[in-house]
Protein backbone atom coordinates (compact mmCIF):
# COMPACT_ATOMS: atom_id res chain seq x y z
CA UNK A 1 0.00 0.00 0.00
CA UNK A 2 1.02 3.66 -1.31
CA UNK A 3 -0.30 6.85 0.33
CA UNK A 4 -0.69 9.00 2.73
CA UNK A 5 -2.37 6.25 4.81
CA UNK A 6 0.53 3.81 4.15
CA UNK A 7 2.41 2.86 7.47
CA UNK A 8 5.83 1.48 7.97
CA UNK A 9 5.86 -2.09 8.50
CA UNK A 10 9.27 -3.06 8.85
CA UNK A 11 10.44 -4.98 11.47
CA UNK A 12 12.87 -3.41 14.08
CA UNK A 13 15.40 -6.11 16.03
CA UNK A 14 13.86 -7.01 19.27
CA UNK A 15 13.56 -4.78 21.64
CA UNK A 16 12.57 -6.83 24.38
CA UNK A 17 13.67 -5.97 27.39
CA UNK A 18 16.37 -8.45 29.80
CA UNK A 19 16.55 -9.27 32.56
CA UNK A 20 19.83 -8.04 34.06
CA UNK A 21 19.79 -10.62 36.87
CA UNK A 22 19.18 -13.66 34.45
CA UNK A 23 22.26 -12.65 32.17
CA UNK A 24 24.25 -12.39 35.07
CA UNK A 25 23.39 -15.86 36.56
CA UNK A 26 23.71 -17.48 33.39
CA UNK A 27 27.18 -16.01 32.40
CA UNK A 28 28.00 -16.91 36.09
CA UNK A 29 27.27 -20.45 35.93
CA UNK A 30 27.36 -21.33 31.84
CA UNK A 31 30.14 -19.17 30.96
CA UNK A 32 29.24 -16.55 28.02
CA UNK A 33 25.33 -18.32 28.10
CA UNK A 34 24.87 -14.41 29.58
CA UNK A 35 25.86 -12.98 26.76
CA UNK A 36 23.51 -14.37 24.14
CA UNK A 37 21.00 -13.86 26.24
CA UNK A 38 21.64 -9.91 26.32
CA UNK A 39 22.17 -10.26 22.84
CA UNK A 40 25.71 -9.89 22.34
CA UNK A 41 26.67 -13.17 20.94
CA UNK A 42 29.69 -11.88 19.78
CA UNK A 43 31.43 -12.33 23.26
CA UNK A 44 31.05 -15.87 23.06
CA UNK A 45 33.37 -16.01 20.73
CA UNK A 46 35.69 -13.84 22.61
CA UNK A 47 35.28 -15.72 25.63
CA UNK A 48 35.96 -19.21 24.48
CA UNK A 49 38.54 -17.68 22.66
CA UNK A 50 40.38 -16.67 25.33
CA UNK A 51 39.93 -19.79 27.08
CA UNK A 52 41.36 -22.13 24.48
CA UNK A 53 44.70 -19.77 24.00
CA UNK A 54 44.84 -20.40 27.79
CA UNK A 55 44.87 -24.07 27.24
CA UNK A 56 46.83 -24.30 24.17
CA UNK A 57 49.69 -21.95 26.57
CA UNK A 58 48.96 -24.80 29.19
CA UNK A 59 49.79 -27.55 26.77
CA UNK A 60 52.73 -26.09 25.26
CA UNK A 61 54.51 -25.01 28.41
CA UNK A 62 54.21 -28.23 29.52
CA UNK A 63 55.39 -29.96 26.78
CA UNK A 64 58.59 -27.79 26.18
CA UNK A 65 59.08 -27.64 29.96
CA UNK A 66 57.97 -30.02 32.10
CA UNK A 67 56.15 -30.29 34.65
CA UNK A 68 54.53 -26.85 33.86
CA UNK A 69 50.68 -27.00 34.38
CA UNK A 70 51.45 -30.48 35.73
CA UNK A 71 53.47 -29.05 38.43
CA UNK A 72 50.53 -26.28 39.46
CA UNK A 73 47.99 -28.76 39.94
CA UNK A 74 50.42 -30.99 42.24
CA UNK A 75 50.77 -28.12 44.31
CA UNK A 76 47.16 -26.98 44.34
CA UNK A 77 47.09 -27.79 48.40
CA UNK A 78 49.20 -24.55 48.64
CA UNK A 79 47.91 -22.54 45.89
CA UNK A 80 43.99 -23.39 45.90
CA UNK A 81 43.18 -19.94 47.41
CA UNK A 82 44.27 -18.16 45.32
CA UNK A 83 43.37 -19.86 42.16
CA UNK A 84 39.93 -20.24 43.81
CA UNK A 85 39.98 -16.56 44.06
CA UNK A 86 41.44 -15.38 41.04
CA UNK A 87 38.52 -18.17 39.00
CA UNK A 88 36.05 -16.45 41.18
CA UNK A 89 36.92 -13.12 40.55
CA UNK A 90 36.95 -13.56 36.56
CA UNK A 91 33.58 -15.55 36.47
CA UNK A 92 32.01 -12.80 38.47
CA UNK A 93 33.50 -10.22 36.43
CA UNK A 94 31.97 -12.06 32.98
CA UNK A 95 28.91 -12.21 34.97
CA UNK A 96 28.98 -8.04 35.70
CA UNK A 97 29.67 -7.43 32.66
CA UNK A 98 26.75 -9.86 30.49
CA UNK A 99 24.16 -7.74 33.82
CA UNK A 100 25.61 -4.28 32.26
CA UNK A 101 25.03 -5.21 28.70
CA UNK A 102 21.75 -6.39 29.19
CA UNK A 103 20.94 -2.82 29.57
CA UNK A 104 21.44 -2.26 25.88
CA UNK A 105 19.37 -3.08 22.88
CA UNK A 106 20.52 -6.48 21.99
CA UNK A 107 23.14 -6.06 18.77
CA UNK A 108 22.07 -9.37 17.30
CA UNK A 109 18.66 -11.59 17.21
CA UNK A 110 18.19 -15.49 18.53
CA UNK A 111 20.49 -16.48 16.38
CA UNK A 112 23.19 -16.15 19.17
CA UNK A 113 21.50 -19.26 20.67
CA UNK A 114 23.28 -21.62 17.41
CA UNK A 115 26.13 -19.96 18.04
CA UNK A 116 26.51 -20.97 21.77
CA UNK A 117 25.97 -24.45 20.95
CA UNK A 118 28.69 -24.11 18.10
CA UNK A 119 31.11 -22.71 20.46
CA UNK A 120 30.67 -25.05 22.83
CA UNK A 121 30.56 -28.25 20.81
CA UNK A 122 33.36 -27.13 18.47
CA UNK A 123 36.07 -27.12 21.21
CA UNK A 124 35.29 -30.38 22.57
CA UNK A 125 34.43 -32.25 19.40
CA UNK A 126 38.06 -30.78 18.31
CA UNK A 127 39.42 -31.79 21.97
CA UNK A 128 38.37 -35.01 21.53
CA UNK A 129 39.51 -36.01 17.67
CA UNK A 130 43.22 -34.38 19.11
CA UNK A 131 43.28 -36.85 22.08
CA UNK A 132 42.63 -39.45 20.03
CA UNK A 133 44.81 -38.06 16.52
CA UNK A 134 46.85 -36.16 17.60
CA UNK A 135 50.55 -36.87 17.03
CA UNK A 136 51.43 -36.74 20.54
CA UNK A 137 49.60 -38.65 23.25
CA UNK A 138 50.04 -37.90 27.40
CA UNK A 139 49.44 -41.64 29.70
CA UNK A 140 49.54 -42.03 33.40
CA UNK A 141 50.99 -44.83 34.88
CA UNK A 142 48.85 -46.86 36.61
CA UNK A 143 51.31 -49.57 38.55
CA UNK A 144 54.73 -50.63 39.83
CA UNK A 145 55.90 -52.41 36.62
CA UNK A 146 57.97 -49.84 35.44
CA UNK A 147 60.11 -49.17 38.71
CA UNK A 148 62.47 -47.88 38.93
CA UNK A 149 61.83 -45.92 35.78
CA UNK A 150 58.19 -45.10 36.55
CA UNK A 151 56.02 -45.18 39.11
CA UNK A 152 51.93 -44.94 39.74
CA UNK A 153 51.01 -41.77 38.82
CA UNK A 154 53.74 -40.35 36.93
CA UNK A 155 52.79 -38.57 33.72
CA UNK A 156 54.58 -39.48 30.26
CA UNK A 157 54.40 -38.29 26.69
CA UNK A 158 54.61 -40.64 24.04
CA UNK A 159 54.51 -40.02 20.13
CA UNK A 160 51.73 -41.71 18.39
CA UNK A 161 48.30 -40.81 18.31
CA UNK A 162 46.32 -43.00 20.72
CA UNK A 163 43.74 -44.25 18.46
CA UNK A 164 45.71 -45.14 15.59
CA UNK A 165 48.07 -47.72 16.99
CA UNK A 166 50.90 -49.48 15.05
CA UNK A 167 53.57 -48.39 12.75
CA UNK A 168 56.13 -46.83 15.69
CA UNK A 169 59.41 -46.57 15.34
CA UNK A 170 60.73 -49.30 18.10
CA UNK A 171 64.30 -49.89 19.28
CA UNK A 172 65.20 -52.19 21.74
CA UNK A 173 65.37 -50.36 25.00
CA UNK A 174 62.12 -48.04 24.12
CA UNK A 175 59.12 -47.77 26.71
CA UNK A 176 56.51 -47.96 24.58
CA UNK A 177 52.62 -47.89 25.19
CA UNK A 178 50.80 -50.93 24.38
CA UNK A 179 47.31 -51.46 24.65
CA UNK A 180 45.25 -54.93 25.70
CA UNK A 181 41.81 -55.73 26.51
CA UNK A 182 40.69 -51.74 26.19
CA UNK A 183 43.38 -51.00 29.15
CA UNK A 184 47.22 -49.21 28.08
CA UNK A 185 50.25 -50.68 30.09
CA UNK A 186 53.95 -49.45 29.80
CA UNK A 187 56.82 -51.73 28.58
CA UNK A 188 60.16 -52.01 28.18
CA UNK A 189 61.04 -53.29 23.95
CA UNK A 190 63.35 -56.17 24.57
CA UNK A 191 63.43 -58.29 20.89
CA UNK A 192 61.86 -57.68 17.44
CA UNK A 193 59.99 -60.14 15.50
CA UNK A 194 62.32 -62.57 14.07
CA UNK A 195 64.87 -62.26 16.72
CA UNK A 196 65.00 -65.34 19.32
CA UNK A 197 64.53 -64.32 22.89
CA UNK A 198 65.70 -66.30 26.26
CA UNK A 199 65.86 -65.05 29.76
CA UNK A 200 68.47 -66.67 31.98
CA UNK A 201 69.28 -65.97 35.88
CA UNK A 202 67.12 -62.79 35.22
CA UNK A 203 69.44 -61.80 32.03
CA UNK A 204 67.70 -60.98 28.86
CA UNK A 205 69.24 -62.94 26.09
CA UNK A 206 68.62 -61.72 22.38
CA UNK A 207 70.32 -64.01 19.39
CA UNK A 208 72.13 -65.68 21.85
CA UNK A 209 73.82 -62.01 23.02
CA UNK A 210 73.08 -61.38 26.66
CA UNK A 211 72.40 -57.77 27.64
CA UNK A 212 74.85 -56.51 29.95
CA UNK A 213 73.81 -56.55 33.33
CA UNK A 214 75.42 -54.85 36.51
CA UNK A 215 74.60 -54.19 40.27
CA UNK A 216 74.77 -50.56 41.51
CA UNK A 217 72.81 -50.48 44.64
CA UNK A 218 70.08 -51.94 46.82
CA UNK A 219 66.51 -51.68 46.10
CA UNK A 220 63.00 -52.39 48.49
CA UNK A 221 59.63 -52.53 46.80
CA UNK A 222 56.58 -53.64 47.42
CA UNK A 223 54.83 -55.81 45.02
CA UNK A 224 51.38 -54.77 42.78
CA UNK A 225 50.10 -57.30 45.35
CA UNK A 226 50.47 -55.20 48.53
CA UNK A 227 52.91 -58.15 49.75
CA UNK A 228 55.33 -56.60 52.31
CA UNK A 229 58.24 -55.16 50.73
CA UNK A 230 60.97 -56.96 49.35
CA UNK A 231 64.43 -56.47 49.51
CA UNK A 232 65.96 -56.58 45.79
CA UNK A 233 68.78 -55.35 43.35
CA UNK A 234 68.81 -51.80 41.57
CA UNK A 235 70.81 -53.45 38.24
CA UNK A 236 72.00 -50.98 35.23
CA UNK A 237 70.68 -53.30 31.98
CA UNK A 238 72.69 -52.41 28.59
CA UNK A 239 71.40 -53.83 25.03
CA UNK A 240 73.09 -55.56 22.52
CA UNK A 241 73.14 -52.16 20.60
CA UNK A 242 73.83 -49.91 24.08
CA UNK A 243 70.72 -48.69 25.11
CA UNK A 244 70.84 -48.21 28.46
CA UNK A 245 68.13 -48.20 31.69
CA UNK A 246 67.86 -49.19 35.07
CA UNK A 247 65.58 -51.95 36.59
CA UNK A 248 64.92 -54.25 39.40
CA UNK A 249 64.83 -57.72 40.75
CA UNK A 250 64.42 -58.92 44.05
CA UNK A 251 67.21 -60.53 45.63
CA UNK A 252 66.17 -64.16 46.15
CA UNK A 253 65.21 -66.16 42.65
CA UNK A 254 61.95 -66.22 41.07
CA UNK A 255 60.83 -68.58 38.54
CA UNK A 256 60.26 -65.95 35.82
CA UNK A 257 64.20 -64.95 36.04
CA UNK A 258 64.01 -67.95 33.80
CA UNK A 259 61.90 -67.69 30.07
CA UNK A 260 63.37 -70.76 27.49
CA UNK A 261 64.75 -69.67 24.14
CA UNK A 262 61.92 -68.86 21.69
CA UNK A 263 62.07 -67.03 18.23
CA UNK A 264 59.59 -63.74 18.37
CA UNK A 265 57.18 -64.64 15.93
CA UNK A 266 57.11 -61.37 13.13
CA UNK A 267 55.13 -58.65 13.53
CA UNK A 268 55.31 -59.04 17.44
CA UNK A 269 57.72 -57.33 20.21
CA UNK A 270 58.82 -59.44 23.05
CA UNK A 271 58.23 -56.67 26.51
CA UNK A 272 59.75 -56.89 29.74
CA UNK A 273 58.62 -54.53 32.41
CA UNK A 274 61.87 -52.50 34.17
CA UNK A 275 60.30 -54.36 37.66
CA UNK A 276 61.51 -57.85 36.48
CA UNK A 277 59.87 -59.61 39.49
CA UNK A 278 56.46 -57.94 39.26
CA UNK A 279 55.63 -57.43 35.66
CA UNK A 280 52.99 -59.40 33.80
CA UNK A 281 54.77 -58.84 30.52
CA UNK A 282 55.84 -61.19 27.32
CA UNK A 283 57.31 -63.59 29.67
CA UNK A 284 53.38 -64.49 30.39
CA UNK A 285 51.11 -63.19 27.79
CA UNK A 286 53.38 -63.38 25.00
CA UNK A 287 54.98 -61.15 22.68
CA UNK A 288 53.07 -58.09 21.67
CA UNK A 289 51.72 -57.37 17.72
CA UNK A 290 52.64 -53.90 16.49
CA UNK A 291 49.79 -53.15 15.51
CA UNK A 292 48.56 -53.11 19.38
CA UNK A 293 51.51 -50.56 20.27
CA UNK A 294 50.37 -46.99 20.39
CA UNK A 295 53.59 -44.96 21.02
CA UNK A 296 57.29 -44.98 22.37
CA UNK A 297 57.52 -42.83 25.68
CA UNK A 298 59.90 -39.76 24.94
CA UNK A 299 59.58 -37.55 28.06
CA UNK A 300 58.90 -37.42 31.61
CA UNK A 301 55.75 -34.90 32.12
CA UNK A 302 55.33 -35.01 35.81
CA UNK A 303 56.34 -37.74 38.73
CA UNK A 304 56.90 -37.29 42.38
CA UNK A 305 60.65 -38.17 42.24
CA UNK A 306 61.88 -34.50 40.45
CA UNK A 307 64.81 -36.19 38.82
CA UNK A 308 62.61 -38.30 36.21
CA UNK A 309 61.00 -34.99 34.94
CA UNK A 310 61.95 -34.04 31.33
CA UNK A 311 64.08 -37.39 31.24
CA UNK A 312 63.76 -39.74 28.68
CA UNK A 313 62.21 -43.20 30.67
Amino acid sequence: MTGEGARDVSIAPSSRRRRRWLAFLLNLLFPAAGYVYAGFPAYVLRVWGILIGLLAVAVVWTVASPPGAYGLVARASNIKPAVSLLGWGLALTLAVHAAWLSRRPPASSAQGWRLLALALSAPMAGALVLRLYGPVATYTIMSGSMEPTLSAGDVILSGGARAACGGQPIEAGDVVIFHRGGVTYPSRAIARGGQSIAVRAGVPVVDDRPFGQRTIGGWTGKSSSQEPATPGRLLEETTSAGARYRVVAFSEPQPQDDFPQTKVPRGTWFLMGDNRDDSRDSRFIGAVPEHDICGVATKVLFSQTRSRIGARP
